[in-house]
């Protein structure tokens, strides 16, 4: 049997998958120090929310989408009081 048909070693495959975990690892400390997954006052609502829904679970997405609700009706109420 030739060797590139040999099926990689289940230990070559952890190895694989140790490097591409670290490489992600680098990618993410990169964003951090850089100033975070994103930019509040420059990224786009579209990329803001993909960070999010990318990062956090399934519910805590829910939950940050419903407390950015209720937090919006305050606001606009608030501005139709002062207003």
């Amino acid at each position: 049997m030739p060797l590139a048909d040999a099926k990689p070693s289940p230990y070559s495959k952890l190895q694989q998958a140790n490097v591409e975990l670290q490489e992600e690892l680098n990618v993410a400390k990169r964003k951090i120090v850089d100033g975070g997954l994103f930019d509040l006052r420059k990224g786009t609502p579209e990329n803001i929310a993909r960070t999010i829904v990318d990062t956090v679970s399934v519910s805590r997405a829910e939950a940050l989408h419903k407390a950015i609700g209720m937090a919006l009706r305050v606001k606009k109420n608030q501005a139709r009081q002062a207003g």
